[in-house]
């Protein structure tokens, strides 16, 4: 078996995937298919422009590997299951593409717009994501932007010559319309990404939860399947002594446990325009919940630590320089191999011919990955993939590798066996489909039709619409223990500010008998503060019977260090008399800083409507910087998350690491009227010489959405100005100051400025500074209105004196000022 079948039988089961009866025309001929009578069928009309100079005679119309001829009238049918919807192909008599079209009951005509609904779709990449997508993009291509202008260049280009479709001259008209699309989305900055830390925070969208002292269960974030790998590494017996079982995993390691991660597949909403999802934004998926993973703890043991390694999908690595076992980088393999084939190249396919809709189930992901690992020739195609990261490449590569005809008869039966079931689940044929596709992939028309796909999808930016993946590492890293007992304190990390409490809590599930109580005995280091509870006990240490105490931290912010953690102890047993029985033991983490850190700009007003985006950051909350690039001393890192309910981070995300304390966060809702995104960031810090990371801070921002029409929010960043030198007598004088110019718009009524960052700190500061003012071309001055201008210093010297070396202290340090200032402008109305 050849491609050409392969090719034949994929597009043959795929196209028959959708279709919706309609009233049939008697008139138009089969060509020589004596199963058309048992297949539904729903009447197309083709749509020529006006002054084309194309001969129809011999054309015809190609859907689910059935084709019916065009008659003179420009009617045609193509097989369709009804509700479905069906991608179609004008051939000429060489079948060659003339024209294509998304085809269901309500888009019953093939022309140049339909054309340009389905360039757009395989050019975007679109067809990868989630399928409910689909009907969005159906339902909303007309109303992009660029839709009309589009259409009507290949309109032009199609009156030019009508192999236009056929021989990829559109494609710098479908280019320039891609680029005007995402013009206005910013790319997730992979640089600024954490590779293998290890608190339990979010990694690569995986996060893992206690469900009982002996058990743990993940939660995936992102549309990426992974597999976990549980190592036991040290335990301590009954005395509390521990042994260490491995200091790494080394490549030969043999799992303890392991467990499939499935992706978020649910989708539970769309934001913003249908724009933002072709750029692969503002698609919402709901969190998947992995079953829970046994951390077994074993005789005589008080505690066991594990090492719990998830392997996933990522871009651009070098498998040599990561330190897998052999068993995970076979699975490493399959996820990859599964992700590119079944989330890419058969959903291509599978859109082409009609399979439409979600295969990737384990089993038909396992039956591809051992499919693709036979096609010695696929090999060098994903290997460079690893090393390159050009995505786009490879799936052009494989695309050309089909068209060229030279796919093994073996993996050609493995393809269409996957679509043929597919088809079958999306409607009832009355013919044997298995057989008419094997017939039909003989027919040279199914590699002329792909393509023509090839050329629509050569170009795309397919990482942005796996942009989960492309953020992800290959290997991430946790520690889960297990122990002999529920005692835990709540919460088991926090961070405070100095002279500032915090409430710890004991739980546990242990039943009391009657006369019995618990004891709880309780500890602290009192390096940076004391303990204390609301029966007076206050010091270092001291038991009661209450399950919640306060930490206090009672350290000057001049004596605190930066890595300041305090640990609070406690041991609990149940009282029964004089007896006491110990349940267990734990202990909790409180990191102790000099002040506040603050996620900024604060007040940050976006709208929806205009997709405005804003870089937020994380310092302290007088402004000075936290974080300190190329910090011989520390490491950090950030962890932002966001529900995502009006907008998301840069490259489509809601939860993503950082190296650097910042990341964009962009607004798409354009329907709500007012609204508030929270942003939640997780501060972590790290000694050079340690492998242990510190929750810093637990911080909360937020950004207010609005969409109104009378309104327009702008931001302007401080400018310093220079003055001088001016000659006053016999004095000459010099300086610099800084402040905001705000330009007039037109149709302005109103002018509200507040400062909503500023730094360094001012006595008295510049933030939250506010002023308003009316519309008055009078207040103009160059152009510009003026806000909250500050001295940065000057001098006045006799002028004989006078030295222009002078005036260059306070030049600098209005350079060295930054701030942003909010503009609501309140428009007339219309």
């Amino acid at each position: 078996m050849n491609f050409k079948s392969t090719l034949l039988l994929l597009l043959a089961f795929f196209l028959a995937i959708n279709s919706c009866k309609d009233t049939e025309e008697p008139n138009l001929p089969v060509n020589g298919d004596s199963d058309i009578k048992n297949v539904p069928t729903l009447d197309v009309s083709i749509i020529i422009p006006d002054g084309t100079t194309l001969d129809l005679s011999g054309s015809k119309v190609l859907a689910n590997t059935f084709d019916f001829a065009v008659n003179e009238s420009k009617k045609s049918k193509i097989a369709l299951q009804p509700g479905q919807t069906q991608l179609a192909f004008l051939l000429d008599k060489d079948e060659n593409v003339l024209l294509s079209g998304f085809i269901n009951e309500a888009k019953k005509e093939i022309s140049v717009a339909s054309s340009a609904e389905v360039l757009l779709y395989y050019g975007s990449g679109a067809f990868i994501l989630p399928f409910e997508f689909r009907e969005r993009y159906l339902d909303k291509v007309s109303e992009l932007a660029v839709f009309d202008q589009f259409t009507q260049d290949l309109e032009l280009a199609f009156k030019q010559n009508p192999s236009a479709f056929s021989n990829g001259s559109f494609r710098p008209i479908l280019n320039a319309a891609l680029e005007e699309i995402v013009k206005d989305i910013e790319p997730l900055d992979i640089k600024a990404r954490q590779i293998n830390f290890e608190p339990n925070g979010i990694q690569s969208g995986i996060q893992v939860f206690d469900n009982d002292f002996q058990s743990v269960y993940l939660r995936n974030y992102y549309r990426r399947k992974a597999h976990a790998f549980l190592y036991k590494t040290a335990f301590k017996n009954k005395e509390g002594i521990e042994t260490i079982l491995k200091e790494a995993i080394a490549s030969g390691d043999i799992t303890d446990v392991q467990q499939p991660v499935d992706a978020t597949k649910s989708v539970s909403g769309f934001l913003g325009t249908l724009s933002d999802g072709l750029a692969g934004q503002g698609i919402q998926y709901a969190k998947t919940d992995s079953p829970p993973i046994n951390v077994p703890l074993g005789e005589n043991e008080l505690e066991a630590t594990y090492e719990l390694r998830v392997i996933g999908p990522s871009l651009g690595i070098n498998l040599d320089l990561l330190q897998l076992t052999s068993k995970e980088k076979e699975k490493w393999e399959d996820l990859m191999i599964e992700t590119l084939f079944m989330d890419i190249v058969i959903p291509l396919m599978s859109e082409v011919f009609s399979a439409a809709g979600d295969m990737a189930t384990e089993e038909h992901s396992k039956i591809i990955a051992a499919a693709v690992k036979n096609v010695a020739d696929f090999t060098p195609f994903y290997k460079e993939l690893y090393q390159t990261k050009d995505l786009t490449k490879f799936v052009s590569d494989i695309m050309d590798y089909f068209i060229s005809d030279k796919v093994n008869s073996d993996f050609q039966e493995v393809i269409a066996d996957l679509m043929t079931e597919r088809a079958m689940q999306n409607g009832s044929w009355e013919v044997d489909l298995n057989a008419k596709y094997r017939e039909e992939m003989k027919k040279a028309r199914f590699l002329k039709v792909l393509k023509y796909i090839d050329l629509a999808i050569k170009g795309a930016d397919f990482s942005k619409m796996i942009g989960e993946i492309s953020s992800s590492s290959a290997m991430e890293k946790f520690k889960v223990k297990a122990v002999a007992h529920d005692i835990t304190l709540s919460p088991k990390e926090a961070s405070i500010v100095t002279f500032s409490n915090q409430e710890l809590t004991v739980n546990t599930k242990t039943q009391l008998g009657d006369g019995e109580a618990f004891l709880y005995k309780w500890s602290t280091p009192g390096k940076y503060g004391k303990i204390r509870d609301n029966l007076g006990n206050n010091g270092t240490e001291f038991e009661n019977g209450q399950k919640t105490i306060t930490y206090r931290a009672e350290t000057q912010s001049s004596n605190l260090p930066d890595d300041a953690v305090e640990e609070v102890m406690v041991t609990a047993y149940v009282k029964q008399g004089s007896n006491l029985t110990k349940i267990g033991e734990t202990k909790a983490l409180i990191t102790i800083k000099p002040a506040r850190l603050e996620v900024k700009p604060k007040n940050v007003t976006l709208s929806g409507k205009e997709k405005q985006k804003v870089k937020l950051y994380v310092e302290w909350a007088n402004g000075d910087a936290f974080y300190k690039a190329n910090d011989p001393t520390f490491d950090y890192k950030f962890e932002w998350i966001t529900d995502g309910l009006y907008g998301n981070f840069e490259g489509g995300l809601r939860s993503v690491t950082t190296l650097v304390p910042y990341l964009s966060y962009q607004a798409l809702d354009e329907d709500v009227k007012s609204a508030t995104e929270k942003v939640k960031v997780k501060a972590y810090l790290k000694s050079k010489d340690s492998n242990n990371w510190t929750l810093y801070d637990d911080i909360e921002g937020s950004v207010q959405v609005e969409n109104d029409e009378l309104k327009k929010v702008i931001y302007v960043n401080l400018t310093p100005r220079p003055w001088g030198p001016t000659v006053v007598g016999n004095y000459t004088n010099c300086g610099a100051s800084t402040l905001f110019l705000i330009p007039p718009y037109e149709n302005a009524v109103s002018y509200s400025a507040t400062i909503i960052s500023f730094s360094p700190r001012l006595n008295p500061h510049p933030e939250g500074t506010t002023r308003t003012w009316q519309e008055n071309p009078a207040l103009l001055k160059d152009g510009f209105y003026e806000f909250a201008e500050r001295s940065a210093g000057a001098v006045s010297s006799p002028t004989w004196l006078f030295n222009a070396g002078d005036c260059s202290p306070y030049i600098a340090n209005a350079n060295s000022r930054r701030g942003i200032a909010k503009v609501v402008i309140t428009l007339k109305k219309p």
